[in-house]
């Protein structure tokens, strides 16, 4: 009997040993994911994280930045404080916390005291983008140019989302030629960043003007610019009308360049992107077209069914008033009389200055005149739709631009 009851007693005590366990397994199973669930959500809904794991830090930081932050009023900023004091005394090296502290002083006019959490935050970590942004506003208010771009640039470097906040207003402050030859010391450093802004800057630019004077520093510098930046300024300038500032970059980038000729004649130039002032291929489904490599230059090689025109191959000139020959070669064209290809020369407005068709094999010639009108030109060779069975090919091996007489003459000729 007694051994009965010692048996029931220690039964008992088991039963609630094995239940106090479980109910300290259980607890901390909820602290730990209620933990993984509010930290997982502390960044889009930090108040539902906070409600979770009220004794994270990083989550209680959290909270105290929304707070203190764009999505805050004025009525916030008691709570966003308190927030963020008790998430520093959760976890000290909660950087949030001190931004939050920081922006409530801010906005309630305590600068001093804003500028120190600030200072300390950047003690904390460099990667934080709100303690850069603040850095880099402040900075500017004291029209410190090189504090200024100090900050741009760790930011950059740090946060993956600071170039959609801080390159639309970089590029606007290239207008400032402080500001540009600050950018040029540091883009000299090649960061990381640098030829995603340089891209940025050439095809998003209010002013491609002010790129172009920044590309033109930076290639005076050394400092590499990738091809596709460097077409799209060209481009975009040309676009707009601003055929100068095109061909001025244009010869940086292509040094033996002559306004007054035309680019590439036998084709042999190999360009990964070329612009509007070199060859290029017209993007035309139903012909096709090609730049083919030689021995001893290149070619352009076409090809179109029957009934098929159009534009085959394209080069935009900047031919100052004066008399121009458009002369080449042609061969393997493969369709002749009324149906055969034409070069035509055409001002940038569309009035046409001269049309010369291409034999089936051997030269071609024309002259044309270019008034001061004429401030732009686009030279193409056009094919004729054909009614012959196997429609039109050919090559053109050479096609060159070049003036004929002084300019200053027939100049006033054109006129």
């Amino acid at each position: 009997m007694t051994r009965h009851r010692s048996r029931r007693r220690r039964s008992l005590a088991e039963w609630r040993a094995r239940g106090a366990i479980a109910i300290a397994i259980a607890m901390v199973g909820y602290v730990s994911v209620a933990a993984t669930i509010g930290y997982a959500d502390r960044a889009t809904a930090p108040d539902l994280a906070y409600r979770l794991a009220p004794w994270d830090g990083r989550i209680t930081a959290e909270l105290a930045s929304k707070l203190s932050g764009v999505e805050g009023n004025a009525a916030d900023l008691p709570r966003a404080q308190q927030l963020a004091r008790k998430a520093l005394r959760q976890d000290p090296t909660a950087i949030r916390a001190v931004v939050a502290l920081g922006l409530v002083d801010d906005q309630l006019g305590r600068g001093r005291a804003a500028a120190r959490l600030f200072d300390y935050a950047n003690v904390l970590s460099r990667r934080d983008l709100a303690t850069q942004l603040w850095e880099i506003e402040t900075a500017v208010a004291r029209g410190d140019v090189t504090g200024t771009l100090r900050h741009y640039d760790i930011a950059l470097r740090t946060s993956r989302h600071a170039s959609d906040l801080l390159f639309p207003v970089l590029v606007s402050a290239l207008a400032d030629p402080a500001i540009r030859t600050a950018l040029v010391r540091t883009l000299i450093g090649r960061p990381m960043w640098g030829p995603l802004f340089l891209e940025y800057a050439a095809s998003s630019s209010p002013n491609p003007h002010i790129t172009s004077l920044l590309f033109q520093e930076l290639h005076r510098k050394g400092v590499e610019i990738a091809p596709v930046a460097q077409t799209v300024l060209i481009d975009t300038l040309a676009s707009r009308g601003a055929f100068d500032d095109a061909w001025i970059y244009y010869q940086v980038v292509h040094p033996n360049s002559d306004r007054k000729r035309s680019r590439d004649p036998r084709f042999s130039a190999s360009l990964a992107m070329p612009t509007v002032f070199d060859w290029r291929i017209v993007n035309d489904s139903a012909i096709n077209s090609s730049v083919q490599r030689t021995g001893d230059g290149g070619l352009i090689d076409f090809a179109a069914p029957f009934g098929v025109g159009g534009a085959v191959v394209q080069q935009a000139q900047f031919l100052p008033p004066g008399r121009y020959r458009l002369s080449g070669s042609a061969t393997k064209l493969a369709s002749l009389g009324s149906d055969s290809p034409y070069w035509v020369v055409k001002c940038q407005e569309g009035q046409e200055l001269q049309r010369i068709d291409v034999p089936g094999t051997g030269d071609f010639a024309g002259i044309f005149d270019v008034s001061t009108q004429c401030k732009a030109q686009t030279l193409t060779l056009v094919l004729r739709p054909t009614d012959a069975p196997n429609g039109v090919s050919g090559q053109i091996t050479r096609s060159a631009v070049t003036p004929v007489a002084s300019n200053a003459a027939i100049g006033n000729q054109a006129r």
